[in-house]
This record gives structure tokens, C-alpha cells and sequence, in this order.
């Protein structure tokens, strides 16, 4: 299926598409988020309409391609998703136990969604029952009130940016 909108994101320094883009996915069964080793796909609503996005790392850049109505601005989104204007810089320690810490998270960029109720609604659900109820709740909810996201990934959901029955 051909994408409605690509970009590619050239990143600085070391990189971690993996690393940077699980951190978006609220539990490990997050119906909205799908990472693995050599890509990662989001899907979330825009102003424009669904989206989803694929990021494939290729080096030290990130190719993005988009479909769906919102696929024009999940791709302007890209760079601030990837995390791309953070700083390159590298922490120096003296610790032995946290320099493997720190040289196990590099890479990671912290990348910024703008979906702050996409994320708050499973934070409230993770401050009332435990880590494994908060999740199935969390996946129940969008898969009741959220849509199907739209692209060549049909496990991919989108949150819901309203609430209203079905």
C-alpha cells in the first residue's frame, strides 16, 4: 500500500529508533504503538483526521511514512517524534555501576507526541488496579472507542480523541 505522505529525518550522533520510540507505548501491549528491532509504527489522531505512522531506521537517519487524512501532519510531526532537536551530547560517569547504564540508553532521544490525553487516561487507569488490569483495561477502551488506524497495519489502533458510545 503506498503511503499518502514520506519523509526522512536526518538524526545527529547515535541513535536508537527502538530505544526512543517504546517509551510512547504505555504498556507493553499498547494497542496504538507496535516497535520492533528494525521499525516501529504509531497510530494517533490529528487535526487533520487518523494517521499512522512507519519509522524504519536506516543509518543514521529515519525514514517515515505515513497514511491516512492526517498523513500530512503526523509527517511534519516526524522530527519532534523522533526526537531530533535534542541535544547530542554524552553524559560522562565515574561510577561503575552507572556507566553501563548510560552506555546501554545510548541512542535514546526523548521525542515529543502532544498527545498528553492519549497517555493520561492509561496513567489514571495504572493508579487504580495493578500494572496487567490497568493494560486490558487500557487496550478494552480503545478498542472500544477508538478506530481502526488506517495504513497497511491492521493490528494498529488509534486512541480515541472523544468519548462517545459506539
Amino acid at each position: 500500500m503506498t503511503p499518502d505522505a514520506e519523509t526522512v529525518v536526518e538524526l545527529e550522533g547515535p541513535y536508537s529508533l527502538r530505544a526512543t520510540m517504546r517509551r510512547f507505548a504505555v504498556f507493553g501491549s499498547d494497542p496504538t504503538v507496535r516497535v520492533r528491532r528494525e521499525e516501529t509504527w504509531v497510530a494517533f489522531a490529528t487535526a487533520s483526521g487518523p494517521a499512522s505512522v512507519r519509522y524504519e531506521q536506516r543509518g543514521a537517519s529515519v525514514h517515515a511514512a505515513a497514511w491516512g487524512s492526517g498523513a500530512g501532519e503526523a509527517i511534519a510531526r516526524a522530527p519532534e517524534h523522533l526526537g531530533a532537536h535534542d541535544a547530542t551530547w554524552r553524559l560522562e560517569v565515574d561510577h561503575p555501576l552507572a556507566g553501563p547504564m548510560v552506555e546501554a540508553s545510548r541512542g535514546l532521544r526523548f521525542g515529543r507526541t502532544r498527545r498528553m490525553i492519549d497517555r493520561l487516561l492509561a496513567v489514571i487507569l495504572g493508579q487504580k488496579v495493578t500494572a496487567e488490569g490497568a493494560a486490558r483495561s487500557y487496550r478494552e477502551l480503545v478498542w472500544r472507542y477508538g478506530e481502526r488506524a488506517p495504513g497497511p497495519n491492521e493490528k494498529l489502533w488509534i486512541a480515541p480523541s472523544g468519548w462517545k458510545s459506539k
